[in-house]
């Protein structure tokens, strides 16, 4: 396995983790926590994924939304 810290940050032999807690998700997208729930209602962010009483959020949705933010809607999946 190799690991390597800094802007060019490798990692091989690691999950990858698909589903995101709403704190994960606001880091990931440099958003508060309150905003990612706003954002939401509004419908201009992925819509969670209720897992019993959690919610999650698809990686790749939000990998989506940060590639166009501004013009992101449901129907883009």
């Amino acid at each position: 396995m190799e690991v390597l810290i800094g802007y060019s940050e490798k990692t091989t032999d690691l999950p990858r983790k698909e589903l995101l807690q709403v704190d994960e998700v606001a880091a990931k997208c440099g958003i508060s926590k309150s905003s990612v729930w706003r954002l939401m209602r509004e419908k201009k962010f992925p819509q969670r994924h209720k897992i019993g009483r959690m919610a999650r959020w698809r990686l790749s949705d939000l990998e989506a939304w940060l590639n166009n933010p501004s013009e992101w809607t449901e129907e883009q999946k």
